[in-house]
């Protein structure tokens, strides 16, 4: 099977009647360099190392060597395809707000400017952090070309489903973005799905259609689908927030009701704390189709 064309990947299970085989089973392992093969091995969770190599991990039922190897395959297959371009930093204005002039085309650099001085004006009087007032939450997504509309109705319109984006600083990973469609069921399944930003554009396509929920935002029942671009640039200034600002500790769009004609964030609140010292920057760089 090693030297069969046809033959994609091999899983190379030993089940002797005593202990003892694995160096034969390593043999097989590296017969033939090149082909995935996993190796199960009910003895031995290593096989032996063969020419100064490494031991060989081996799982000890076939079903998680088949399990190990589909992870494998959906790896690779998420590294080849192609992330599309990176989370755009340029949104229309948001009328009616003091932000007004900070947001809009070729102003972004500006409007994350002011979003720095405010969380940094809270640190500076309250040194441990706090929770936002409505006011300084609503000011920090204008300026990140996200209008919270809380005088919104509570619940989503008609064909509307409600979701919750929450960004946190995570202690290890950095800027942790998560999405889910609101909900007990959603609670108590655990039906969230989480990316460490930067983020690109098919990033955050994959975050938002991975929840189980996701056939709701399609029209799921007969019911008309959501604007998922709209639903996606939310996300995105979403990560991009956390991104350029690791003093929010956290932040939690608890109600985004996602509709035919765009998307509202109707609930939000978010909490500042001393900026950790992010040392992963070279794991969370952004990746190309080609890495």
């Amino acid at each position: 099977m090693q030297a069969d064309p046809d033959c994609d990947a091999v899983v190379a299970c030993l089940a002797p009647p005593l202990s003892g085989g694995a160096a034969a089973l390593a043999r097989v392992v590296g017969s033939v360099p090149g082909k995935p093969t996993v190796a199960c091995a009910m003895d031995s969770r290593f096989l032996p190392a063969r020419d100064g190599t490494a031991p060989v991990p081996a799982l000890p039922l076939p079903e998680d060597a088949v399990r190990a190897l589909a992870a494998v395959v959906r790896y690779a297959a998420w590294r080849r395809r192609d992330p599309g371009p990176a989370v755009a930093r340029s949104w229309d204005r948001v009328p009616g707000t003091d932000a007004d002039a900070l947001v809009g085309p070729g102003v972004t650099g500006v409007a994350t400017a002011h979003a720095r001085r405010l969380v940094e004006d809270v640190l500076e009087r309250h040194p441990f952090g706090r929770d936002l007032a409505p006011d300084e939450v609503a000011y920090l997504l204008q300026c990140y070309g996200l209008r919270w509309r809380p005088d919104a109705p509570g619940g989503p319109p008609s064909a509307g489903v409600a979701c919750r984006v929450t960004t946190t600083e995570d202690p290890l990973f950095g800027p942790l973005v998560s999405f889910a469609v609101a909900g007990e069921a959603a609670d108590l399944l655990g039906d969230v799905a989480y990316r460490i930003a930067p983020l690109r554009e098919g990033d955050v396509a994959d975050l938002v259609g991975e929840v189980r929920a996701a056939p709701l935002l399609s029209g799921y029942g007969g019911r008309e689908p959501v604007d998922t671009a709209a639903l996606r640039a939310t996300v995105g200034r979403a990560s991009l927030l956390a991104e350029d600002l690791p003093q929010v500790a956290r932040l939690v769009l608890d109600r985004v009701v996602a509709h035919p004609g765009g998307c509202d964030v109707v609930g939000a609140h978010a909490s500042v704390a001393p900026a950790p010292d992010r040392a992963d920057t070279g794991r969370r760089a952004l990746r190309t189709a080609s890495a």
